[in-house]
């Protein structure tokens, strides 16, 4: 039986970090399920779900790329996570994820972007506002970001 997953959760399968989406199912998702439907196909070693509100456990420089859709909306996780997520992708590896409208200037997401490329942590690659939830009309930001260490 899948599990349905929160706003802060997001999987790391094998080198990828992606959101709590299936890639086939909108609503639910559980390790059994990906591993069957996918594991052998994509080769997917591993699939952990993070609170990224905390530390994340890994190691620096483990991710070639961090996909976080969702997450940063009202109530849920904090500008502070972009700098974990920095601290666990590899150089010239991307991050890339949406902010709510609503809480981009609110929860300082602006600010943050901002000093992440003022001290060349990143290179925003695009950095722009879309629909995100049309029959709702909610807008948000949408980021990629390539990762520079040197």
């Amino acid at each position: 039986m899948c599990r349905t997953t929160k706003a802060q959760d997001v999987y790391i399968w094998g080198n990828f970090a992606i959101p709590p989406k299936h890639p086939y199912k909108e609503l639910e998702v559980c390790k059994a399920c990906a591993l069957r439907e996918h594991g052998k196909k994509n080769k997917i070693k591993l699939i952990k779900w993070l609170k990224v509100n905390y530390p994340i456990f890994y190691k620096k420089n483990i991710f070639d790329a961090i996909i976080c859709v969702g997450t940063f909306t009202y109530g849920h996780v904090k500008a502070h996570a972009l700098d974990e997520f920095l601290r666990i992708t590899k150089n010239n590896g991307l991050i890339c994820f949406t902010v709510n409208e609503g809480i981009y200037g609110k929860y300082k997401f602006d600010k943050k972007i901002t000093e992440l490329s003022k001290n060349n942590s990143w290179e925003i690659l695009e950095l722009f506002k879309s629909a995100y939830i049309v029959n709702k009309d909610v807008h948000a930001w949408l980021c990629i970001a390539k990762v520079n260490k040197n």
